[in-house]
């Protein structure tokens, strides 16, 4: 053997003074990861100390693979198992009973996370050569695609104002500071309830155009940027994301240009749906404020004139079309991004005309 590495993708990070080295270490399990549903506030036990940890400077668009010096004992042990035919590489179930995985950490004063995808870059490699004269060296990878994983996060609110959040899918009074977390699956519903009893009072009116805007963003540090995008998904007292009966495909609010409303078989009308035509809303890095895609106009329209179901609404930070699997491109699910506005700067405007 030559030598023994733990290599870690590195996809992307969000972090701040990125003038600093930043650190991950690397420990293995002591239990294995079941073939169940893991949620982010799980947690498996691991040994107290890493068998590989590094520091690295890292750039605010990186897309790396970074390596650190395996844990001599464990390389060592590693090695002579492969080269004598151990048993525990027969087959993954083996193997699993030898090394149940691992669990890898940053350190919390670095405030720093980043998003590791699993493949053949991220895992363990072994290089060796077959005799003294070999002059190159061939590599063994024990990766990671296909593996078992979860985002385990410890979360610690105690003295905040959303320490009263303990139960989910329940809506919460936080204060006039309301916002999102990822990882945490803390979302800002909006109740939509005086908007409905807006329309109610008009008559023969036309919309001229309507929009929603939310900001500006508290502050945030540099290389900290809050979520991209923001999704308005309808809900109810139910506090879930509704969806269509017949495919489960969720209800948004569409874009200005696109259908918001169909009707069944029996006539009554359903919200539409369409990937393509889903409306969001873009995070404006100049005025710190999301602002939809397209205006609302359409969207008031429809509740203004047909029997379409009134909604709340859900702002879930998702990119438009990130439904595929794994999700890279839904920071919700792979990162801690967050966003905090005042409610009072959460604002639906309006423009009509009255008609004689």
């Amino acid at each position: 053997m030559d030598s023994a590495k733990f290599s870690l993708n590195i996809n992307s990070l969000t972090s701040k003074n990125l003038d600093q080295a930043k650190s991950f270490a690397v420990h293995k399990l002591t239990e294995p990861i079941l073939d169940t549903a893991y949620y982010n506030f799980s947690h498996l036990a691991y040994e107290e100390s890493p068998f590989a940890s590094g520091s690295f400077m890292l750039k605010e668009n990186s897309d790396t693979v970074v390596y650190m010096a395996l844990d001599e004992a464990l390389a060592t042990d590693m090695f002579n198992k492969l080269k004598s035919e151990d048993p525990v590489f027969n087959d993954i179930f083996s193997f699993r009973d030898y090394f149940p995985g691992f669990a890898l950490k940053g350190n919390p004063d670095e405030e720093t996370t980043i998003n590791v995808p699993t493949g053949t870059d991220t895992g363990i490699k072994l290089y060796y050569r077959n005799d003294e004269e070999d002059t190159v060296s061939s590599t063994y990878t024990i990766y990671t695609s296909q593996s078992r994983h979860f985002n385990g996060v410890i979360s610690d609110r105690t003295g905040t104002p959303t320490e009263v959040v303990v139960e989910n899918g329940t809506a919460y009074d936080v204060g006039s500071l309301v916002g999102s977390k990822s990882l945490l699956g803390f979302v800002v519903k909006l109740d939509m309830q005086p908007l409905s009893g807006f329309l109610d009072t008009l008559e023969n009116v036309v919309f001229n155009q309507a929009t929603l805007e939310l900001g500006p963003v508290e502050n945030f540090p540099d290389g900290k940027l809050p979520p991209q995008n923001l999704i308005a998904y309808f809900t109810d007292e139910s506090n879930k994301i509704l969806t269509r009966e017949e495919d489960g495909a969720l209800y948004s609010i569409q874009s200005n240009i696109a259908v918001q409303v169909v009707t069944d078989e029996d006539g009554n009308p359903l919200p539409a749906v369409s990937t393509s035509g889903t409306n969001y809303w873009l995070f404006n890095s100049e005025k710190f404020i999301y602002q939809p895609s397209t205006p609302l106009t359409s969207y008031v329209d429809a509740l203004y004139r047909t029997d379409v179901m009134r909604t709340d609404l859900l702002l879930y930070p998702r990119t438009p079309n990130s439904n595929s699997s794994p999700p890279y491109s839904n920071d919700f699910v792979r990162s801690l991004r967050e966003y905090i506005v005042n409610q009072n700067s959460i604002k639906l405007k309006i423009y009509y005309s009255k008609m004689q």
